[in-house]
């Protein structure tokens, strides 16, 4: 971070309003990032360049984030559901979760293949063994689930 001369995030708050703002979009679309991905998007698609202000370099995250496909997808759990007895029910909520908290949208091809195998946020969320409010507070993240019009 040696890279940044010109501005202190610490002290200014119009400085780190700024940054906040574009930071939103890098954090928002990096929620099912992996490890594995947030090292591949800081090593391999952020260029920071000496006497980049946190401003730009939160808009070049903002835009690298773009470049790097997460290694975990909801349509890859279609599988895991169609063939595994005990289904990743927990798991996959908490990515539903995790979408819907950072304002993700579930993708036309994953409403579809849940409705066709009957996967349903709402109802994996009543099967968890977690208390009311917990269940209350994940219900009012999940990402919106509406069905693609038929033969789409």
């Amino acid at each position: 971070m040696a890279a940044i001369t010109n501005e202190s995030i610490g002290d200014d708050t119009t400085v780190k309003g700024r940054f906040v703002s574009h930071a939103d979009d890098a954090l928002r679309n990096t929620a099912l990032f992996g490890w594995g991905d947030l090292k591949y998007l800081v090593g391999n698609e952020l260029e920071i360049a000496p006497g980049d202000s946190w401003e730009k370099i939160a808009r070049k995250l903002g835009k690298a984030c773009g470049n790097v496909q997460p290694a975990v997808r909801i349509s890859a759990y279609a599988r895991r559901f169609e063939e595994d007895e005990q289904a990743p029910s927990e798991e996959f909520i908490l990515l539903l979760y995790l979408m819907g908290e950072a304002g993700q949208k579930l993708t036309d091809d994953d409403i579809r293949w849940m409705g066709e195998r009957g996967v349903s946020g709402a109802s994996l969320v009543d099967q968890l063994s977690a208390s009311e409010n917990i269940k209350r507070e994940i219900r009012a993240h999940l990402p919106s689930q509406t069905a693609p019009p038929p033969g789409s």
